[in-house]
């Protein structure tokens, strides 16, 4: 149901006096003129739709479901078309729906509207008792028009657990009604006593019967009551704001209490991250704590008069919140971009952007600095170079964490675009030079690269009249700023290369020449010379160049479209190349088989070899031929011939039949005499003629003996081995390899 705030907040003080038995006691009266805990006990009736009754010795007026008369009463959720001219109102409890409150038409006789036991309170705690009243009397209205209307006077009573000592007590007064419904809220003050931890509250009618004392009761509480405590910081603040960057933060906080109930104070600290649900923090009970935090934190103390008291949460009141709050730190602007520097004004304007409700300030440096410009958007650089931007929280006072960077940049042109060095031509004795630049921007020629004389403005060519570099600046037509660095350009001798040779060439000794060549690439023309400077010019136009002489020759070329010939010329030469003589195979022993002997040279691939009888001869023996076969014991000469250019080795090589044998060594002995002069003449000798088979026969015609490739192994035996008779023998013989025959006899002497 609604809150009717502007019914409520009026606090009444009763004041009395309490006497305890025999001792005179005086109870703290009103409310608790310091600070009140959260409440242990609370009456609100309930919620519902339908009335109900009150738990049996709650109250001695009797139950009605509907508006009660005198002596009756009912809980309901409102007093809406009573038959009573009372005000029609809700129940005073905020925030609910459908709330009850308890509604009683006092009657003619005293009695006890409400009452109800307390447990669970403290030993030695000053408590705070209160509930709200409302005069459902109407001004104007039947009672009040009549001029009878009787106030509500309600006696508030506090009694111990035996209902036999009265603790605390105190009355309302007369209430009467009022134009408006007006909830008012009654307090009353006390302090239990030693090992006291129950109490009966009693709510007695203090007034008459008749026409009026109609009233509602509603939000009837206990809270322990204590003193004011303030928490602050050595600056005395009472809550801390913080940025983001300045984490951890730390301080220390301190717990001040006003002294108005409490004696002796206990304490015990707590900390929230929400500031609803709170936590001890162990070991922190004394007066001030040490924080330091990282996020929003919230911190109490409670506070009891014995330290026993601050375990039990219905013992405590609680202090002020101190509350650390800690606010981002705004995000570092957002840089628009670096901005060019115009060279004509000598400014550069340089922007950033933030959210709403942030503020920028320009410094000169990342950190620290000095400040250039407050709370301003852009910033206006009258110099080249990087300024920068920092946000400010206007609500937190929080600065970003980093300051953002922005240039004002050299508006400089780009340097133009070289088209490329150009080569002099040679005829025309001139070099076009020329850039690109984009749109807006011109170009001036020099010839340095900084500093120097203007040769031409505005043009994106130049005509260069001689070889060298040149320097060609771009100038922004808005700005007036020029590049750096300018552009160099050469004017390159055009000199083609000297030819490429193919190579030195052999001179052909059988055609008296040799053709020489180079490789030019296209559009030069090659001309050859017999000197490397200056000489006489041989042939023209030619890449091969026939030399009829052994000796070098000079290329020289010339670009066809500048006419700038090579730097150098290119040598290429041909000598006589006459081969090596050829090598012997070495000189050579007698062959009987032949009655010669088969002399031989060798030559490399691509040689010949020609025979003669001297070494000055021009008559060949023999021609292309690596052998010659004599029968005598001359010297013979071997000359090499390249097959290629017909030339000839510088000497001819000697090969001879050896002198250590001769047609001496073929002979066949006639006789042998094994055993007579042991060492001679011992066995028949054929060892020079390749016998390839042999057979020996008496004087009978019996073989005797006989061998296969025999050499000299028979020395007068038998094939038995046995010693033959002295006498005349015969022999056949196949020798030079099986080709030839021979018969013979020979005589054996013992």
């Amino acid at each position: 149901m609604n809150v009717l705030n502007n019914f409520s907040g009026l606090k009444v003080i009763i004041i009395f006096c309490v006497f305890f038995l025999s001792i005179g006691v005086h109870a703290q009266l009103g409310f608790c003129s310091g600070t009140s805990g959260d409440p242990i006990f609370f009456e609100d009736f309930g919620t519902g739709t339908v009335n109900s009754v009150l738990p049996e010795g709650t109250t001695t007026y009797y139950y009605t479901d509907g508006f009660p008369d005198d002596g009756f009463y009912t809980v309901g959720n409102g007093s809406f078309g009573n038959g009573f001219d009372w005000h029609e109102v809700e129940d005073h409890t905020p925030g609910d729906t459908d709330g009850k409150f308890l509604m009683v038409n006092a009657g003619f006789s005293a009695g006890e509207f409400y009452r109800t036991t307390i447990s669970g309170l403290c030993e030695s705690t000053t408590y705070e008792f209160s509930a709200w009243l409302l005069n459902f009397v109407k001004i104007p209205g039947f009672c009040h028009d009549l001029g009878i209307e009787i106030p509500f006077n309600v006696r508030f009573q506090i009694w111990d657990s035996t209902d036999t000592n009265l603790l605390a007590s105190g009355d309302t007064g007369d209430v009467y009604g009022e134009a408006d419904p007006n909830w008012e809220q009654y307090g009353l003050v006390f302090q239990t006593l030693a090992n006291q931890d129950e109490v009966i509250l009693k709510m007695i009618n203090n007034g008459d019967g008749g026409c009026g004392n109609d009233l509602a009761i509603d939000d009837i509480a206990f809270k322990a009551c204590g003193d004011y405590v303030t928490v602050t910081d050595p600056l005395n603040n009472t809550s801390a704001t913080v940025c983001n960057s300045e984490i951890p933060y730390t301080t220390t906080l301190t717990a001040t209490p006003d002294y108005a109930v409490y004696t002796s104070h206990f304490y015990q600290w707590q900390e929230s991250s929400d500031g609803v649900t709170w936590t001890d923090i162990e070991g922190e009970t004394n007066q001030t704590i040490d924080v330091s935090i990282t996020a929003e934190t919230f911190y109490r103390t409670k506070i009891a008069e014995i330290a026993s008291n601050l375990d039990n949460d219905q013992c405590i009141i609680l202090s002020d919140v101190f509350e650390i709050t800690v606010n981002p730190n705004p995000e570092a602007p957002t840089s628009s971009g670096d901005a060019p520097f115009i060279c004509n004004i000598n400014e550069a304007v340089l922007s950033v952007t933030v959210p709403p409700n942030t503020e920028v300030n320009w410094y000169d440096s990342a950190a620290g600095g000095v400040l250039l410009q407050a709370n301003s958007l852009s910033y206006t650089a009258t110099a080249l170079g990087t300024y920068y931007a920092e946000a400010v929280d206007l609500t937190t006072g929080c600065i970003a964490t980093t300051r953002t960077a922005v240039s004002a940049i050299s508006a400089l042109p780009d340097s133009p675009i070289s088209d490329g060095d150009v080569d002099f031509n040679c005829g025309l004795e001139e070099a076009i030079l020329s850039v690109s630049v984009p749109t807006g921007v011109t170009v001036n020629w020099y010839d340095s690269a900084i500093g120097g004389n203007l040769l031409q403005a505005d043009s994106f060519t130049y005509t260069a009249t001689a070889l060298g570099t040149y320097y060609a600046e771009a100038v922004d037509s808005t700005t007036g700023c020029v590049s750096s660095p300018r552009t160099a350009v050469i004017a390159v001798s055009a000199l083609p290369e000297a030819p490429i040779s193919d190579g030195d060439v052999d001179f052909n000794c059988n055609l008296n020449e040799a053709i020489l060549s180079v490789s030019a690439p296209a559009g030069v023309t090659v001309n050859w010379y017999d000197s490397a400077a200056g000489g006489t010019l041989l042939l023209d136009d030619s890449l091969n160049f026939t030399a009829t002489l052994e000796g070098t020759y000079y290329a020289e070329t010339t670009d066809n479209l500048t006419g700038c010939i090579s730097e150098t010329r290119t040598a290429v030469s041909t000598s006589i190349f006459a081969p090596n003589e050829p090598m012997s195979n070495g000189d050579v022993d007698y062959d009987c088989t032949i009655n010669g002997a088969v002399l031989s040279v060798s030559v490399p691939s691509g040689i010949i070899v020609n025979w003669y009888s001297s070494e000055s001869s021009e008559d060949i023996l023999l021609a292309d031929s690596e052998t010659l076969t004599v029968t005598d014991q001359e010297i013979y000469y071997a000359e090499a011939v390249n097959e290629l250019t017909g030339c000839i080795s510088l000497y001819r090589t000697s090969v001879s039949i050896s002198t250590e044998t001769g047609p001496q060594d073929c002979f066949i002995p006639e006789g042998i005499s094994p055993g007579v002069s042991p060492g001679l003449n011992d066995n028949f000798d054929l060892s020079n003629f390749d016998v390839t088979k042999i057979e020996i026969f008496n004087r009978y015609g019996t073989l005797v003996y006989s061998k296969n490739n025999y050499t000299n192994e028979w020395e007068g035996q038998s094939n038995n081995g046995d010693e033959l008779p002295v006498g005349t023998y015969f022999y056949t013989m196949t020798y030079d390899g099986g080709a030839k025959n021979q018969t013979g006899w020979v005589y054996i002497n013992r």
